[in-house]
C-alpha cells in the first residue's frame, strides 16, 4: 500500500525552479499525496502539483511545471509594471501575468475517478487576524487558506485557488499586495512561515506516513560563504529568515517524535496512558517520519538572479531532480519498473 504523506514546498523565489525539478523525481514515487502545504514561490509549485494529484497524472503535471520554469520564467515573463503600485510604493509590478500562466498551465480537473487532495496556502495579511493566546484575543500576521480537491474542478474554484497563490508569492516591494476575499491585502506568505511544518500534521496526522519537506536551502553549510555584497547579501538574509524557522520547526518535530516514542516506551497501565496522551492532545497522534530534500550546498546565485538566467534555472531544477533522486532512492520510495 502506497505511504501516505504531506509535502511542504517552501519558498525562495527563483529559486523555487529547484522543488520542480524534485517533484519530477517525487512524482516517480510510491506515494499518496494526501496534503500540500506552501509559501511563496512553493505555492505556484503547489498548485501545478495539487492540480496534477487531482486528476491523477503526476508524472505528466511536474514535467509541465519543470518546462514552465526553464521556458516561462524570465523576469518579461512574470513581470507587468503597476503604475498604481509605484506610485504608492508598495511595489514594481502585480501578478497579472504569473496569473496568465497559472491559467493556461491549470485547467479545471474532468476525470471522473479524481484523487483526494488537499493544499493550504500560507499568507501574510497586512492588517493582520484575530487569534487567541489563551483568553486573550491577540494579533497574527500568519493567514492559512485550504482547498479541497473540488476547488481544482472548476475555472471559478482555480480562480479562488490562483488568487491565493499570487498573494502568497507578493514578494515585498517588487510585487505589489494581493487583494483576498475576507482575508485583506496580502504579501508573501514565506515573510511569517516560509516552511509550516506544523499545518500540515494537525488533524491529518494520524493519517500520515511522512511529512516531505522540499527546500531550496541546505540543513547545514558546510563551508563559510565569504563576503556578501549587494543582492548576494540580500539573498543570503533572505535565507537566514527562512533557515531559521526551518531549523525550530524541524527541531520541535523531531523533539515532539522522541517524546512520544519515550511516552510509548514507558511502563504505565493503560488507563493512566490515555489520560496523559489526552492531556497532551496526543489522543492519535504518533510518530511521523520528516524527509527532507535539500540541496547539500547553497545554490549559485541570488534570489531573483535565475529571472534573468535560464541556464540557471537549468542548474536548480538538475540540482533538484539529482537530490531527490538521491533521498528517495535511499529511502525506497522510487517506484520500479
Amino acid at each position: 500500500m502506497p505511504r501516505t504523506i504531506a509535502v511542504i514546498l517552501a519558498g525562495a523565489v527563483a529559486k523555487g525552479a529547484f522543488e520542480a525539478g524534485a517533484l519530477q523525481i517525487f512524482a516517480e514515487s510510491d506515494v499518496r499525496v494526501a496534503r500540500i502545504v506552501a509559501a511563496s514561490s512553493g505555492a505556484l509549485n503547489g498548485v501545478a502539483y495539487a492540480s496534477a494529484v487531482r486528476g491523477r497524472r503526476e508524472r505528466e503535471g511536474a514535467a509541465e511545471l519543470v518546462a514552465l520554469w526553464r521556458d516561462r520564467a524570465a523576469w518579461s515573463d512574470i513581470v507587468h509594471v503597476d503604475l498604481h503600485a509605484l506610485v504608492r510604493r508598495e511595489g514594481v509590478s502585480d501578478l497579472s501575468h504569473v496569473r496568465a500562466i497559472l491559467r493556461r498551465a491549470v485547467r479545471p480537473v474532468e476525470i471522473a475517478d479524481r484523487a483526494e487532495v488537499e493544499l493550504r496556502i500560507i499568507l501574510a495579511p497586512l492588517d493582520g487576524a484575530d487569534d487567541r493566546i489563551g483568553d486573550r484575543i491577540v494579533t497574527t500576521y500568519e493567514r492559512m487558506v485550504h482547498f479541497d480537491g473540488a476547488s481544482f474542478d472548476s475555472e471559478a474554484g482555480l480562480e479562488e485557488v490562483f488568487t491565493a497563490v499570487c498573494a502568497s508569492a507578493s514578494f515585498p516591494l517588487v510585487f505589489a499586495p494581493t487583494e483576498v476575499p475576507g482575508v485583506g491585502r496580502c504579501v508573501d506568505g514565506g515573510a511569517v512561515n516560509n516552511t509550516p511544518i506544523g499545518w500540515a500534521l494537525d488533524d491529518l496526522g494520524a493519517a500520515l506516513d511522512a511529512v516531505v519537506v522540499i527546500a531550496p536551502t541546505p540543513e547545514r553549510l558546510r563551508a563559510p560563504l565569504g563576503e556578501q555584497h549587494g543582492m548576494t547579501y540580500v539573498s543570503h538574509l533572505i535565507d537566514m529568515l527562512i533557515n531559521e524557522r526551518l531549523y525550530r520547526d524541524l527541531r520541535e518535530a523531531e523533539a515532539r517524535n522522541a517524546a512520544m516514542r519515550a511516552l510509548a516506551a514507558t511502563p504505565v497501565e493503560p488507563h493512566a496512558m490515555a489520560a496523559v496522551r489526552r492531556a497532551l492532545g496526543w489522543e492519535t497522534a504518533r510518530p511521523i517520519d520528516i524527509v527532507q530534500i535539500r540541496p547539500l550546498d547553497p545554490l549559485p546565485g541570488g534570489a531573483f538572479s535565475a529571472f534573468r538566467d535560464e541556464a540557471q534555472r537549468e542548474a536548480y531544477l538538475a540540482a533538484g531532480a539529482e537530490r531527490a533522486k538521491a533521498v528517495l532512492g535511499e529511502l525506497g520510495w522510487l517506484a520500479r519498473g
